[in-house]
């Protein structure tokens, strides 16, 4: 980036922090009321202009504006960025090509005019099309009802399998011919299939009634054309690197005056200790050894995370997340603040998704955001959720493993155990991902 726009874009970041500071308690993490008392929609509030906040807003507005002029201007000065943001679509042939052989691709598309399933595989040519049986407000609240029942701790485990046997049925039955011939299954989201927990949708194959998880691992992306495009990017022949950032230190509880304490309260969100995140850390030291560096605690600081090396493949990161979903820009992974940060500082300990996205160049094979709901954030039509992964990805990242809703301490170190221990003996992400599932 030329020297005099990255000076431009550090300033005008400084003062958004500023901004976001003298709000005191009127959160960026959440569509406050308007004047009329309506949420905010697409992430735009409605303002009194007789509350004192009002100048706040509308200045926080024109600093996010420049942001994106400065976003647009550094796009063209990075080719692979601007291949990710706005590529060349592919045709039915380079969609295939992009497979990976035994890969089937499931693609979605969600309308008012119905919604319908595109199945393309490396092996086999044409595409089958099967119209579902099933519209996008029924689809949203299934998908909804479903995601509930998995969070709910009442354990009303029959009606969640028959709610994902339903939605498996109306989803993947039409595709389990090419489902069964698959190695591995890439999924391309549509709507409120964003958020829908593919692997824990159910269907009937090879004569019994399963999880898909049980059938085949899969991954999610945005496109078959982003897929082609990180393709390009992979490699065999690196020396792992693995950094590692768990525990961070947080505000006594109920302490206020930072920025991440404000943003905690705001959110919603206990930044409450995390113990456990430290057994992921030992668990790749242990696997990766010298090749592995680990911050803890007062250590795993904001500015230490902006600053990992390029030549890092695995990017680990325990640590509460502070989504929003009006504002997915400014969700966050949050850790240690440097001491007596301000937001002038912006090492306030929150690693802001936008900082990722201008900030942090990457070369990773794999970023795990190991904390609650790290994959959410706002949909945007064509473009899928906009939020950390979305970040991460443009940074650098090949995959990213990320979480669709809150997970417990202790249980999230299992599966991350798990998770690298198969990753370290060899195995795709998927696939590791897929036995640590299945465990």
């Amino acid at each position: 980036i030329p020297e005099d726009l990255d000076r431009e874009r550090r300033m005008i970041s400084a003062a958004a922090d500023r901004v976001i500071s003298g709000l005191g308690d009127l959160s960026a993490f959440a569509a406050p009321p308007g004047a009329d008392g309506q949420r905010a929609v697409g992430g735009l509030v409605p303002v009194d202009t007789t509350d004192p906040r009002a100048e706040l807003l509308a200045e926080l507005r024109r600093l996010r504006q420049r942001q994106e002029e400065i976003r647009t201007r550094i796009r063209i000065a990075s080719p692979r960025l601007a291949a990710l943001t706005a590529p060349e679509p592919l045709d039915l042939e380079g969609t295939r090509a992009a497979l990976d052989p035994g890969t089937v691709l499931l693609a979605y598309t969600i309308g008012e005019n119905g919604c319908r399933l595109f199945v393309v595989e490396r092996g086999r040519r044409g595409v089958d099309v099967f119209t579902l049986s099933i519209d996008s407000s029924e689809l949203q609240s299934s998908v909804e009802a479903l995601r509930e029942l998995i969070q709910s701790p009442t354990g009303a485990i029959e009606e969640l399998n028959r709610l994902a046997r339903q939605l498996g049925e109306t989803l993947l039955a039409p595709a389990v011919p090419a489902i069964s011939r698959a190695r591995r299954l890439v999924i391309v989201p549509d709507g409120p299939l964003h958020l829908a927990p593919f692997a824990a949708l159910r269907v009937e194959a090879d004569g019994s009634d399963r999880y898909l998880v049980e059938l085949k691992p899969l991954s999610v992306v945005v496109s078959a054309t982003v897929l082609a495009e990180l393709k390009k990017t992979r490699r065999t022949d690196r020396n792992q690197r693995v950094v590692v950032f768990a525990d961070p230190s947080y505000p006594v509880k109920g302490g206020s005056g930072t920025v991440l304490a404000e943003a905690s309260q705001q959110s919603g969100v206990s930044l409450r200790p995390l113990p456990a995140s430290r057994r992921e850390a030992a668990t790749l030291h242990r696997l990766y050894g010298t090749h592995t560096q680990t911050w803890l605690g007062k250590e795993a600081t904001e500015e230490r995370a902006k600053r990992v090396d390029r030549g890092t493949t695995i990017l680990h990161l325990a640590a509460h997340s502070l989504v929003s979903e009006s504002l997915p820009l400014e969700s966050a992974i949050a850790l240690t603040a440097r001491p007596n940060a301000t937001a002038e500082s912006s090492e306030n300990g929150l690693l802001q998704a936008w900082e990722v996205l201008e900030q942090m160049r990457l070369d990773a094979d794999l970023v795990t955001l190991s904390g609650c709901s790290t994959a959410l954030g706002k949909e945007a039509t064509g473009e899928g959720i906009i939020g950390l992964t979305r970040a991460f990805q443009y940074a650098g990242a090949r995959t990213v493993l990320a979480s669709l809703w809150s997970v417990a301490d202790d249980s999230t170190a299992e599966l991350m155990d798990r998770l690298y221990r198969r990753l370290r003996s060899g195995a795709a992400t998927n696939d590791a991902l897929r036995g640590a599932q299945l465990d």
